[in-house]
C-alpha cells in the first residue's frame, strides 16, 4: 500500500506534538490535518504525554483500518483501542482521510448548517429517508448515537467545517 493520508486529533497539545513527531517520520502515513489548538490550558500542555498514549484508529474500509492499526502498532508508546462506550475519552484519534464518503460529508455538513433534516434534505435535493440512511452510516463510523454528538465529533476531528 502506498502512503495513507490521516487526520489527527489529540486531547492535549503535548500528545499532539508527540504523535505529530511520530507520524512525520513515518514513511507510509501522511499527516493531512491536525488540530492546531487544544482544549487544555498552557500549564497542562507542559506535562509530558501519558505513557502509553491511547489512540483510536478509524477508517472506512476494514482492510485500511487493519493497515492503519499495523502501522500505528509499530510506533513506540502507543496503545491502540477500539471505539466504543468503554473508550469515550481517548488521548488521540488517528483517522483515515477517507473515513466518510463525499456524500456523507455533504450530508453531515448540511445537517450542521440547517436546523431540521427536511431543510438539509431540500438543500441537497435528497429525500429525508436518504439523509437518515447516510446518518446511520455516519453514526456507525464515528461511534456516536445521535446527530448532535456526531456533529460535535466531526467538527472537533476536522471532518467537517463548523458553520458560522
Amino acid at each position: 500500500m502506498k502512503s495513507l493520508g490521516v487526520l489527527l486529533w489529540a486531547r492535549t497539545s503535548s500528545i499532539e506534538a508527540c504523535l505529530r513527531e511520530c507520524l512525520s517520520v513515518h514513511p507510509r502515513l501522511q499527516l493531512l490535518w491536525s488540530r492546531s489548538g487544544s482544549v487544555c490550558s498552557d500549564s497542562e500542555s507542559a506535562y509530558p504525554p501519558p505513557q502509553p498514549i491511547r489512540v483510536i484508529p478509524l477508517a472506512r474500509n476494514p482492510m485500511v483500518e487493519a493497515y492503519l492499526r499495523q502501522e500505528l502498532n509499530a510506533l513506540p508508546n502507543l496503545s491502540l483501542t477500539f471505539i466504543g462506550k468503554q473508550e469515550s475519552h481517548p488521548d488521540a484519534v488517528v483517522i483515515d482521510g477517507k473515513l466518510l464518503t463525499p456524500s456523507e460529508r455533504r450530508v453531515l455538513q448540511a445537517c450542521a448548517e440547517y436546523d431540521r433534516l427536511a431543510e438539509a434534505a431540500g438543500a441537497l435535493c435528497l429525500t429525508e429517508a436518504t439523509i437518515k440512511k447516510h446518518l446511520c452510516h455516519i453514526y456507525t463510523k464515528l461511534g456516536r448515537h445521535s446527530l448532535h454528538r456526531a456533529l460535535l465529533c466531526a467538527t472537533e476531528w476536522g471532518l467537517i467545517v463548523a458553520p458560522q
